[in-house]
């Protein structure tokens, strides 16, 4: 399935503000238009139900509420519940994700840090084109 750059939103959840730069420059870069940025969960689960986006780009290690805590409420969410996720982890080393074919067990997409402009831009691609859009 096709989707529009210039229309699709995503929210970029991360506690570290250069990540959050640097993640909205890439976004920026590769085409996309409605990018929406949060420094918190609990922030983020106001914006996603407020402007419903499209894509979630999320942090997993995050204080307050972790990334998977996040998910958690987006799947009980009607409106969010299939929404793709795709985390963003230093948790987890490059060769991990090579194992893992860059999705966890619940479905959704991982990428290791440091990430490239490159991999986040085949990790939306594969992402969106899985999406009920």
């Amino acid at each position: 399935m096709e989707y529009n750059k210039e229309t699709l939103k995503i929210l970029i959840v991360d506690d570290n503000p250069i990540d959050l730069e640097l993640l909205e420059a890439i976004l920026t870069k590769i085409g996309f238009r409605k990018i929406l940025k949060s420094e918190s969960g609990k922030e983020a689960i106001q914006l996603a139900e407020e402007h419903q986006p499209d894509l979630f780009l999320v942090d997993i290690m995050m204080p307050g509420m972790s990334g998977g805590d996040f998910r958690g409420h987006l799947k009980q969410n009607p409106v969010t519940r299939d929404t793709p996720v795709i985390f963003i982890s230093g948790i987890i080393s490059k060769e991990e994700e090579k194992e893992l074919g860059g999705r966890l067990a619940s479905g959704d997409f991982i990428i290791a840090k440091p990430f490239t402009k490159d991999r986040i831009a085949e990790a939306i691609d594969t992402a969106l084109k899985k999406a009920p859009l």
